[in-house]
């Protein structure tokens, strides 16, 4: 038995060149539900990827529009996304799908046998690196926020999370992170509130180039980390 509702939140920044493929893999796995939705949420882009989410529209009856007339960060659309959600369950995942679609399986699994957020984790699960720089960037950020917070989850970044509705929505009412870091202040809020919190192991593929750029958002994210730490 499956949920009957869901909600699939798909954050989406200068992604234009996938973004079409994506949807239309994301639309074919919610037909399976009773009721679901397929929201994206254009973050600024300033390449033609609201072009191709509009033209591609038509071919997709789950899908919901949400456009930031300009780019405010990976939390902050994941956050404008859940606030609008309306499923039992509320997912998300990276456009460029380098968790597998089928993996939500997973995420929803854990979600039915009780728990409040499912962490997708590449710890554990079967992992491809394309370059050194990630591997080493991935393992460095799980050791320093091991190290600054104290807990056993060991992959926050992995973009493949989800939430019971009423848990997202307390948490992401509450976000304040708008940058990459969102996903520690999440973990941080569901477990200071007293959430059950699954470490959930998946597939994950790294995909092309990542948005981020290691000297300028790596500095923004040690601060938010930093803040995130001394906000209690």
């Amino acid at each position: 038995m499956v949920p009957s509702s869901v909600s699939l939140i798909i954050p989406a920044y200068n992604c234009g060149e996938i973004i079409a493929d994506t949807i239309i893999k994301a639309n074919g796995y919610l037909e399976r539900f009773d009721v679901a939705e397929l929201i994206v949420v254009n973050d600024g882009s300033d390449d033609d990827t609201l072009e191709r989410i509009t033209s591609v529209s038509k071919f997709t009856p789950h899908l919901k529009l949400i456009n930031h007339s300009r780019n405010l960060g990976k939390g902050a659309a994941v956050r404008s996304g859940v606030l609008s959600a309306q499923g039992d369950l509320i997912l998300f995942i990276d456009a460029d799908l380098s968790t597998p679609i089928s993996q939500l399986d997973r995420i929803i699994e854990v979600l039915r046998r009780g728990y409040d957020v499912a962490v997708g984790s590449r710890s554990g699960g079967k992992v491809k690196y394309r370059t050194f720089k990630r591997f080493v960037l991935h393992h460095l950020f799980s050791l320093l926020t091991r190290s600054l917070f104290g807990w056993r989850i060991r992959d926050t970044q992995c973009g493949c999370k989800g939430f019971r509705r009423d848990v997202a929505k307390r948490l992401f009412s509450d976000l304040k992170v708008n940058g990459f870091c969102f996903d520690v202040q999440i973990v941080k809020m569901a477990l200071r509130m007293g959430y059950k919190v699954a470490e959930v192991p998946i597939r994950w593929e790294e995909k092309g180039e990542t948005s981020m750029r290691l000297i300028r958002d790596g500095m923004r994210m040690l601060i938010d980390l930093l803040r995130i730490r001394l906000d209690d």
